[in-house]
């Protein structure tokens, strides 16, 4: 009996775009101006684009192949005083927790956060929270 062969969504693309559709409709005051992606921007002065949704793909520990595949995906929230930082990252929990799933991803289990820091070389504030991403196997 051979496995059949199955490709998975990128989890870290999958995130990017959820979040980016879900947070561009939202009213509150902290998410004006909010931008998600997978790599920090920099203006054209070089200065951290902010406020800002960071997406990172921290791996995919476990693998019941052909099932699905389980990433792990931390999103740090960044802003330039905490308040907007610990509120964004309130609001990205709940909306990965209704998931309500898609072509790639099966389902969204929120694992750790909201975990508070601050860059020290930037001095903006970053609220991280890490949850794991069950992707639809593709047939190949």
């Amino acid at each position: 009996m051979s496995i059949p062969l199955v490709t998975f969504a990128d989890p870290e693309v999958a995130v990017v775009d959820y979040l980016t559709t879900a947070l561009a409709g939202r009213s509150e005051s902290y998410t004006s101006g909010v931008t998600v992606g997978a790599f920090y921007p920099r203006s054209s002065t070089d200065a951290p684009v902010q406020p800002f949704v960071q997406v990172s793909w921290d791996g995919t520990p476990t693998v019941p192949y052909p099932i699905t595949e389980r990433a792990t995906i931390r999103v740090t929230c960044w802003a330039d005083n905490p308040g907007p930082a610990k509120l964004t990252a309130q609001l990205v929990q709940g909306l990965l927790a209704v998931h309500p799933g898609d072509t790639g991803v099966f389902a969204v289990q929120i694992l750790t956060g909201p975990l508070p820091a601050r860059d020290p070389d930037t001095g903006l504030f970053g609220v991280s929270l890490t949850c794991r991403v069950s992707l639809r196997p593709t047939a190949a």
